[in-house]
């Protein structure tokens, strides 16, 4: 499979102990599990702690190309993204160029639920242990873009690749969005009917979507949107702090 490196559920737990341990005593922001600063240098840290221990130096003695990698606040639904260059099969190995963007919102309103967050089939203890987690999987992404030039997490060859590198036994992640936060410190959710003031008047509407701000719509005959009983609407963006419930 791919690198064609498997490690023990034992092997793959003292591994991810060191990388835990050594990000901590190397990085200027990381000091444990959780972090209210992050930078793109703490991400090549941890690149260059996976690919010694876990990839037996992989990147660093055959991966020719350029592979960025950063936080990002513009990811919403992702907690990581992997992006490549188009035709990457026609391209030649010192020019491949890759990107990945992990979401730092999740990170930072890690603590801002008390459920449990799992992440690749573990249940985190924390934001650090989430944080790598999500990396784990995006260089699976980039493994098997090296050797397939495309790849899916949905697809049965990444799901064994990632099982038997890091343990993985799901794709996806259960993080606080900023949606079920929202919910929880201010009782708003989608769908729910709420007042604003907007130029002196209360408007009455439903809540469409929430991300940093609440999308209202209200009935209005002169609005541009309309729903499949012909009520027509005006979409307003409103600050959460200044919708009643």
């Amino acid at each position: 499979m791919y690198l064609d490196i498997k490690y023990t559920k034992e092997q793959i737990a003292e591994k991810k102990e060191i990388i835990r341990n050594r990000l901590i005593e190397t990085s200027e922001n990381i000091t444990g599990g959780a972090f209210k600063c992050l930078s793109d240098a703490d991400l090549y840290i941890v690149y260059s702690l996976y690919d010694e221990l876990f990839l037996e130096h992989y990147f660093r003695d055959h991966f020719k190309g350029k592979l960025k990698l950063l936080f990002s606040r513009q990811l919403r639904s992702s907690a990581g993204i992997t992006r490549c260059i188009y035709n990457l099969h026609k391209t030649n190995p010192e020019d491949y160029s890759f990107e990945i963007k992990i979401a730092v919102n999740f990170l930072f309103d890690y603590n801002k639920t008390d459920r449990d967050k799992v992440v690749n089939g573990y249940t985190t203890k924390d934001a650090l242990e989430a944080m790598l987690l999500i990396f784990e999987h995006e260089i699976c992404h980039v493994i098997e873009f090296l050797y397939t030039y495309k790849s899916s997490c949905k697809k049965q060859a990444f799901k064994t690749m990632a099982n038997e590198l890091f343990g993985h036994t799901d794709v996806y992640h259960g993080l606080p969005t900023k949606r079920e936060i929202i919910s929880i410190e201010y009782g708003i959710k989608a769908g729910q009917k709420v007042n604003f003031n907007y130029n002196g008047k209360t408007k009455h509407g439903f809540v469409k979507s929430i991300n940093e701000r609440a999308t209202i719509m209200v009935e209005d005959e002169k609005g541009n949107y309309s729903d499949k009983f012909g009520n027509h609407y005006t979409k307003y963006y409103v600050p959460i702090n200044e919708i009643k419930v």
